[in-house]
C-alpha cells in the first residue's frame, strides 16, 4: 500500500479518501471496500500492530495470517500493474483531475534529478 501510496496520492491529507477514490476508477475489479481492508492492514502494520513477518505455529496458518497473505498478494498486484501503466504512460503519477478523470502525470523521475545534480 505504500508504494500505491507514492503513486496516488497528492499532498499529505485524506491519503485513505484519496485511494478509495482513484484505485477503483483504474483498477474497475478494485473496490473501496478493498481498499479499506488494505489501508487498515497497512495501517496495523506501519503501526506495530501487526508481527512481520507473520508466524504461525505447528504449521497451521491462522485466520489472520491467511488474511495478511491474501492481502499482501493483492497490494503487490496492483503495484505491479500500476507500474506497468507508468511505464506504459511514460508516467510518476496517477491522479484524478477535478471532474473526476484519471490523469497520468509526466515529471522528472529520481535518475533524472540525480543525473542533472552530477553534472
Amino acid at each position: 500500500m505504500i508504494g500505491l501510496e507514492s503513486v496516488y496520492i497528492k499532498g499529505e491529507h485524506k491519503v485513505k479518501r484519496q485511494l478509495k477514490d482513484i484505485i477503483p476508477k483504474v483498477f474497475s475489479f478494485v473496490s473501496e471496500e478493498d481498499i479499506e481492508m488494505l489501508y487498515k492492514l497497512r495501517s496495523e502494520l506501519v503501526h506495530g500492530d501487526i508481527i512481520f513477518p507473520i508466524f504461525y505455529e505447528n504449521n497451521d496458518m491462522s485466520y489472520s495470517s491467511i488474511k495478511y497473505w491474501e492481502s499482501a498478494k493483492k497490494a503487490s498486484t496492483l503495484l505491479m500493474m500500476t507500474i506497468r501503466l507508468l511505464v506504459k504512460y511514460d508516467a510518476t503519477k496517477i491522479l484524478l483531475d477535478q471532474t473526476g478523470n484519471t490523469i497520468f502525470v509526466k515529471g522528472e523521475t529520481l535518475c533524472e534529478r540525480v543525473n542533472e545534480r552530477m553534472t
